[in-house]
């Protein structure tokens, strides 16, 4: 026959309970449940450690550590306790790293407990995490390394710098039995290396003389190059045109003309010294005539302008464009 309950065992019945319970959620709230994920938000990291303690209350046997930590390819979760460490990879394919965290963390927690209900046996291998999509067995990914950058150095372009001087100064050449003294004028183009000039000049014959006087006009164009192991040096090579003309004095007659025209050729070495948008060119070279000119008085030869001749330049340049 079975008898009423009193109502003091009852309550101790309760009370048995509510100490069993409380007892797992402390269990659960003891062990230490890390997220490690830059990819997430706090709330997101939130809502994950709250599922693994939800998950943990129906653990048979609690761990001390739970660690949850994501990659660019994969999540993992480590669980620790009692002696034993279970690790699960999850491959991250094209889910989202929140989710790749919750199925490693599940399937990590699931061979927990079956590592933890038969002690006996030896540990079982990883389980794979479920995924969106099939995956190869777990293995460490490695980083994703850039493409090597020396090929595209190689093709790529290389810049043009151009710029545009103005340049002047004095010019004299070395003649026979005198010199030529006087101005030059000219405008250069250069494109890295490689340079164009556009020159004239105006020489007047040194020493003087009452019996003439003679006078050089120059025009030429050069094309040069300055290579960079040579320390600033260049070299130009260059076509002209000579107009050589003398001016008899009191009492002197003109045989065969007073105006005499030649092309030339020259050849120009230089070193110029850039001082922001100033320059200064000092040059030295040669000119190569057809024939040489002479001036006679009296049919002697008192001036001469031999077929190759010697000459330089000290200009200041300004830049002007570029």
């Amino acid at each position: 026959m079975v008898g009423p309950v009193s109502r003091g065992r009852t309550h101790g019945v309760s009370l048995v309970l509510g100490v069993a319970l409380s007892v797992r959620t402390v269990s659960a709230a003891d062990a230490e449940v890390s997220v490690n994920c830059p990819e997430l938000s706090a709330e997101d990291a939130a809502q994950i450690e709250a599922r693994v303690r939800a998950n943990l209350l129906g653990a048979s046997s609690q761990p001390t550590m739970v660690e949850l930590s994501c990659e660019a390819a994969s999540a993992q979760t480590q669980v620790a306790g009692n002696g034993q460490q279970v690790l699960q990879r999850a491959e991250r394919s094209s889910i989202s790293a929140k989710e790749a965290l919750l199925a490693s963390a599940e399937a990590a927690l699931a061979a927990w407990n079956a590592l933890a209900t038969s002690p006996s046996t030896p540990p079982i291998a990883p389980v794979p995490a479920p995924a969106a999509e099939p995956v190869p067995a777990a293995t460490p990914t490695p980083p994703p390394t850039s493409a090597p950058s020396a090929p595209q150095a190689r093709v790529s372009a290389r810049s043009m710098t151009a710029s545009t001087w103005l340049f002047a100064g004095p010019r004299a050449e070395l003649w026979s039995s005198g010199w030529g003294l006087g101005a030059q004028l000219g405008l250069q183009q250069k494109l890295n290396s490689v340079f164009l000039a556009l020159h004239g000049g105006y020489l007047v014959s040194l020493p003087s003389s009452t019996q003439f006087s003679a006078r050089e006009l120059q025009f030429g164009a050069q094309i040069g190059w300055q290579p960079q192991p040579l320390f600033g040096f260049r070299g130009a090579l260059g076509i002209g045109l000579s107009l050589f003309g003398v001016s008899p004095g009191a009492g002197v007659s003109v045989e065969n003309g007073s105006t005499r025209t030649l092309p030339c050729l020259s050849l120009e070495l230089s070193r110029p010294v850039e001082l922001g948008a100033f320059a200064l060119l000092p040059a030295v070279g040669l000119r190569a005539f057809t024939s040489a000119r002479s001036v006679l008085v009296d049919q002697q030869e008192v001036l001469s302008l031999p077929a190759l001749a010697l000459e330089a330049s000290l200009s200041l340049a300004l830049k002007v464009g570029g």
